[in-house]
């Protein structure tokens, strides 16, 4: 045992220890690369596997209730995020606007501009920010049309 102690004490990993880190590194590799598609359904379905043995991880589903074809999915993290903010500024914008996009602009933009209430959003494609941005307290609308998330500044510390 002394000896085992001593090889990790001086940086050698146990053979277990170097099969996880090699694991860890090939599933990074794999999110790095992935983006998501232009398919609603099939993101909203990666990322529910991605955070399925999280019992923190809060997903809502939002119908715009003047045009039933606007559906939404929020991401987010329970007890990183203000509530009151997501439920004001996020949620009943989207759910009483009347979206009408101006020059035919992206559902994503229109968002940004004129929907929702936070001050400060990016977008993003990459299923390593969306799933960062998650992790620290930030929240993730995915919507119909666009292989676009919207990433919204939530964090409530």
């Amino acid at each position: 045992m002394a000896r085992k102690g001593m090889l990790i004490m001086f940086g050698f990993k146990s053979n277990k220890e170097q099969k996880i880190n090699e694991k860890i590194d090939e599933i990074n590799k794999i999110i790095n690369e992935q983006t998501l598609s232009d398919c609603y359904e099939n993101n909203v379905e990666a990322m529910r596997k991605l955070f399925d043995d999280n019992d923190t991880f809060i997903e809502r589903s939002v119908e715009n209730r003047y045009d039933s074809s606007l559906k939404f999915h929020l991401f987010y993290t329970q007890g990183l995020v203000k509530d009151t903010n997501i439920n004001e500024n996020i949620i009943k914008p989207l759910m009483i606007s009347d979206f009408e996009s101006e020059n035919n602009e992206d559902i994503i933009d229109t968002l940004l501009k004129v929907i929702v209430m936070v001050s400060d959003a990016k977008t993003s494609s990459s299923i390593k920010d969306i799933i960062t941005s998650i992790c620290y307290g930030n929240t993730v609308i995915l919507t119909r049309g666009t292989d676009k998330a919207l990433i919204l500044d939530t964090k409530s510390f």
